[in-house]
């Protein structure tokens, strides 16, 4: 929604205003629950296991042509700040940097080259050491404001452009509800700590809060797939 406003001039709006202060209420308190390193350090995580889902992907060559060309740019684009991230990483799990550098400069070059195979091979060795910051919450017993929030966030926020999958847009959209009931589960808490970053109007953080990502996942699941 933030971006719609921004794109057809709607910033100034009362409506727009009020949903880039929610926004950005969001990011302050989810920044309190979190050092800068450790925040870091998680984007380190899920981008390890959503970038081994993508490469998984682009590997099977399963989707369409459109499909893959964006994933491919977008694996390209997050190796991009995958390397900063994951040393930020290791200085709070305390991993020698010098070869991790080697293992990402190693990665970086596989990517640059499309070489998936050797890319998911050097996927295989980094994922035990880099990807332990993303957990799966406990979806069994999810407390009913807990739920409730994420059923109110998921319809203001999400709603609009997730609630079906449109493969041919540019850049492709997926159904939430769909990835929630289909991808596995770690991977899917991966995605939802990557994916809600960098527009203008929330800068480079993911304004969502653990609890925010276990009510939304928990309140998906109880939807049809798309």
């Amino acid at each position: 929604m933030t971006l719609i406003c921004s794109r057809y001039g709607l910033i100034d709006k009362p409506f727009c205003r009020f949903l880039i202060a929610s926004l950005l209420g969001l990011v302050a308190l989810n920044a309190a629950a979190q050092t800068p390193l450790e925040y870091d350090a998680r984007l380190c995580s899920a981008g390890i296991v959503v970038l081994g889902a993508d490469i998984g992907r682009l590997r099977a060559a399963s989707a369409s042509d459109h499909e893959l060309n964006w994933l491919q740019q977008r694996v390209q684009g997050n190796m991009g700040t995958l390397g900063w991230l994951c040393r930020r990483y290791a200085a709070l799990h305390s991993i020698e940097q010098k070869p991790l550098r080697h293992d990402i400069d190693a990665l970086l070059e596989a990517v640059t080259r499309k070489d998936w195979a050797a890319a998911a091979e050097l996927l295989l060795a980094l994922d035990p050491k880099l990807s332990e910051d993303v957990e799966i919450p406990d979806l069994v017993q999810v407390p009913a404001e807990i739920l409730d929030d994420g059923e109110s966030i998921y319809t203001r926020y999400c709603h609009g452009c997730h609630v079906v999958s449109n493969p041919r847009q540019t850049p492709p959209v997926y159904s939430l509800a769909g990835m929630a009931n289909n991808l596995p589960a770690r991977e899917f808490i991966a995605r939802m700590i990557t994916g809600v970053h960098g527009t203008a109007e929330i800068g480079l953080r993911n304004p969502l809060s653990d609890d925010d990502i276990r009510g939304i996942y928990a309140y998906l699941l109880t939807l049809p797939a798309d």
